[in-house]
């Protein structure tokens, strides 16, 4: 998935539940923000590596409890990250990167000639994030309605 199918996806799941959007959508970014930067470094070989593990959801959220001391952005981090790893799910994610080796040896680091999935990816992401932008409130209202219904609670505070 490309920067704005993420956002896109961050920004619908995260209005249905009672997420920081902002913390939940800097989360969905942090594993390529993290990994392009290795690449483009020439730390790493790949655009898939120490970012796109559940180890690093995991110590995102963990720095970001230790930054902001709220658990509410601390979780949204983590699960952005970990919805990242899902969107990416399509190819190959080092889910368990560096303690399993996944080989990768060389990969087309930025993709400059996106094939046509990509470009539909990217479109479906800004898609949603029209509709979000346009629906955002009647999203947040049916979320509140459900919640109520159901004599659920509110997670995130």
């Amino acid at each position: 998935m490309y920067p704005l199918a993420h956002i896109g996806t961050a920004l619908i799941i995260g209005s249905l539940f009672y997420v920081p959007l902002s913390a939940f959508v800097i989360g969905v970014l942090l594993p390529d923000i993290l990994d392009k930067s290795l690449s483009f470094l020439g730390v790493e070989s790949c655009g898939r590596s120490y970012g796109h593990s559940i180890l690093f959801a995991l110590a995102a959220g963990g720095i970001a409890f230790a930054v902001t001391r709220k658990k509410g952005i601390a979780l949204a981090i983590a699960l952005g990250c970990l919805l990242h790893l899902a969107g990416d799910s399509a190819g190959t994610v080092p889910y368990f990167y560096p303690m399993v080796d996944y080989g990768f040896g060389t990969c087309d680091k930025y993709a400059p000639n996106p094939g046509y999935f990509e470009v539909a990816m990217e479109v479906v992401g800004i898609t949603m994030i029209i509709l979000w932008w346009k629906w955002r409130s009647k999203l947040i209202y049916l979320r509140d309605r459900v919640i109520k219904a159901r004599g659920l609670k509110r997670v995130f505070g």
